[in-house]
């Protein structure tokens, strides 16, 4: 066994994992499951990030992001909408569509 100096390594917690190897694992499990959750990317939801990206702001507080076809792992721009509160987006869900 080789002796190493691990602080060497580029390693970010969690998992002790280096970026590169968290990203491997990610990518392999990209497109598996049953789409109950939120992809994330680094830490914060993916939606957010491409909505905040699209508007070139931050989201501001009490913004929510909605998924028009209801997939979760759907984060193309066209797909998402932007509601300025919780209550708003409750009433789109229940009259709108």
């Amino acid at each position: 066994m080789s002796i190493r100096n691990r602080t060497t390594q580029r390693v970010n917690k969690p998992g002790g994992l280096t970026f590169e190897e968290r990203t491997k694992i990610r990518n392999a499990k990209l497109g598996k499951g049953k789409g109950k959750s939120y992809p994330k990317l680094y830490g914060r939801h993916e939606h957010r990030v491409v909505v905040e990206a699209k508007l070139g702001r931050p989201l501001k507080p009490g913004e929510v992001v909605h998924h028009i076809d209801h997939n979760k792992r759907n984060n193309n721009p066209e797909n998402l909408m932007i509601f300025k509160s919780q209550s708003d987006h409750v009433f789109w869900e229940k009259y709108c569509e």
